[in-house]
């Protein structure tokens, strides 16, 4: 005999169809990825522009993220692992990686990871 929960999960995936696979998903984002990047980073030619829609906020948090990558060179590092999850096209991720090649670590691992 069917529980009530049964019935209803049965009920609702007939009414709202999903993807066939994570590949249908991600295949909505990257068809959004072009005008997705402009909308929330930017111009992704001038990475240190922060003229995107949300410029303020990319401001203060650009701050928070140089001063950390300053004061980790000046404590004497020369490497940097920089893990970004949800990058989305890595445009922060880009940005760290060319600031922390201006201050001169010499070693620098990044890797993104977006379901795109």
């Amino acid at each position: 005999m069917e529980t009530k929960l049964t019935l209803l999960n049965r009920r609702l995936a007939a009414a709202v169809p999903m993807p066939d696979s994570g590949s249908d998903i991600a295949a909505a984002y990257n068809q959004a990825g072009d005008g997705y990047i402009a909308y929330a980073d930017g111009d992704p030619e001038k990475l240190f522009a922060f003229n995107g829609n949300y410029n303020y906020g990319d401001r203060q948090i650009w701050k928070l993220i140089d001063t950390k990558l300053h004061t980790h060179f000046i404590s004497g590092a020369n490497t940097l692992r920089i893990l970004d999850l949800g990058c989305g096209p890595g445009t922060w991720l880009r940005r760290i990686v060319t600031r922390a090649s201006d201050l001169g670590f010499r070693h620098i691992i990044a890797r993104g990871f977006d379901i795109a």
